[in-house]
């Protein structure tokens, strides 16, 4: 399953990338950077691509959810370790979202808002395709709401 992060951030995309790697020392990430295009970062059950340049979401992102954001991370969990990968790819995103301040969008295959961070409030989508998502594991308060 394809996810979507985009997020407001000071840092450089390796900073962010150590950040990620340094949350969970028990999830044995892998990092390989690619000059001017991405940063890849992996484990057992998912992996991350933050992209360094030509971002091209982020302008429709601003435009059509008028969210102020500069920075877009990919994740794919994997299928064959979904629930326990979906869980601690919320984890890692709690982690980074204590971390950084500023808006973000987590989008569900390019489209379906999963979260959204706005004015310092934690949105979390509350529809029946979420339902069963651990979103408890963020570890950081959040209010439920439909987001559309």
């Amino acid at each position: 399953m394809e996810y979507e992060l985009f997020l407001f951030s000071t840092y450089e995309a390796e900073y962010i990338a150590k950040m990620l790697i340094d949350s969970d020392k028990t999830l044995d990430f892998e990092m390989k950077v690619y000059e001017g295009s991405r940063v890849y970062i992996g484990c057992n059950f998912f992996s991350m691509n933050i992209e360094i340049e030509d971002i091209s979401d982020l302008g429709f992102i601003m435009d059509n959810y008028g969210l102020k954001v500069n920075l877009c991370i990919d994740f794919q969990v994997y299928n064959k370790t979904f629930s326990t990968g979906l869980m601690h790819m919320l984890e890692t995103i709690g982690k980074i979202l204590s971390q950084i301040q500023g808006d973000i969008l987590l989008l569900s295959n390019n489209s379906t808002q999963v979260l959204r961070r706005e004015k310092e409030v934690l949105y979390v989508n509350n529809i029946e395709e979420f339902s069963e998502f651990p979103f408890n594991a963020l570890r950081i308060a959040y209010k439920e709401t439909e987001l559309m």
